[in-house]
């Protein structure tokens, strides 16, 4: 999509908040938002659009995120059946203590979804957030709710 940006494999894994971007959305922000663009799924080549706020993750987050990276590049995998998703779902329990239960249909190599919540930001990042996202938006939209909004790690991709 017009106006999203790649980062190159060097600035990855990354930790973001943000939700997905779709054609018919236009959010206007308060806060500064990234429009992040990210290739995914091995060689399937999906493309993922986020408006999104690049996190600090706090250092044992940070070394987790290169962990889950090099366990699913190169893994190709790009529609996941239960058992891959529950091994997902136990590595980001156990690096991170966070969840996917709401989350997990967006797993794919170079994309790991977490489930948002005020208590896993703490526990993912150093950054200090607004208890409610929507403040972050100008306007309220019927596209966004707090279902909408997720912590994402964007790591590399083997295509």
């Amino acid at each position: 999509m017009k106006g999203f940006t790649y980062f190159p494999d060097q600035q990855l894994p990354l930790l973001v908040v943000g939700f997905k971007a779709y054609d018919y959305q236009n959010p206007h922000f308060r806060a500064k938002f990234s429009r992040i663009a990210h290739q995914c799924g091995g060689m399937m080549c999906h493309q993922q659009y986020l408006y999104a706020r690049i996190l600090h993750p706090r250092a044992k987050v940070l070394a987790g995120m290169h962990e889950l990276s090099r366990r699913w590049l190169d893994s190709e995998c790009s529609q996941p059946c239960l058992d891959t998703v529950l091994e997902y779902r136990a590595q980001i329990k156990h690096l991170f203590g966070v969840d996917c239960n709401r989350s997990y249909g967006d797993f794919q190599e170079g994309f790991y979804p977490l489930d948002y919540s005020p208590k896993a930001i703490k526990k993912l990042a150093t950054d200090t957030l607004p208890s409610d996202l929507e403040k972050w938006v100008r306007e309220s939209s019927r596209f966004l709710s707090f279902h909408h909004w997720g912590i994402y790690i964007l790591g590399e991709n083997s295509d």
